[in-house]
């Protein structure tokens, strides 16, 4: 039997024990509330990492072993993306993401400083939760459309008037707080 989940919250680690490289099988490590302040030295294949309430700053690369990735509530300025499905990052101080985004279905970036937002050559773009950030207009989202089932852009500097009727998916949509006319 494999132990495919690795929970060490609160542990004061400062980078992932190098042992649970060599546990075969496992698939997801949560290591919230640490003191891990990047990834440089991450080379295991996972499906899903944690890394929550820990110290990592400035610009994170996120190795393409792994599928999905969360980094709540750090002071991350900027992730770098290697073919990620599924991003959660909000609480951080993000201005950009860049690197491949084309496989992502939903990204969680809300509470970050983000101005602007381009996921123009994402078509399988679902869930983009983005609220509490200085978007001043709409995202493209134009090769999006055929899958996006959850938006929520509230609370950003959004203006003018916003036309939602092309995306026939959208069952969750929040643009509250905003200036939008119509």
């Amino acid at each position: 039997e494999h132990n495919k989940f690795i929970k060490l919250p609160s542990m004061n680690l400062i980078k992932v024990p190098y042992q649970l490289f060599k546990l075969n099988g496992l698939e997801e490590i949560n290591l919230s509330f640490n003191e891990i302040t990047d990834l440089n030295y991450f080379s295991s294949i996972l499906f899903k990492l944690t890394l929550d309430y820990n110290k990592m700053k400035n610009n994170i690369t996120i190795p393409e072993t792994i599928r999905q990735f969360s980094c709540e509530s750090n002071d991350i300025s900027s992730l770098t993306l290697n073919n990620q499905t599924h991003i959660s990052a909000s609480y951080n101080k993000l201005t950009s993401i860049n690197g491949i985004i084309d496989n992502l279905s939903c990204i969680n970036i809300n509470n970050n400083e983000f101005k602007d937002l381009n996921f123009t050559t994402n078509i399988n773009l679902k869930c983009l939760l983005c609220s509490n950030n200085k978007l001043t207009f709409f995202p493209d989202l134009t090769n999006s459309i055929k899958y996006l089932t959850s938006l929520d852009i509230s609370s950003n500097q959004i203006k003018g008037s916003l036309d939602i009727s092309m995306f026939n998916k959208l069952k969750n949509f929040n643009c509250t707080a905003n200036m939008i006319t119509d």
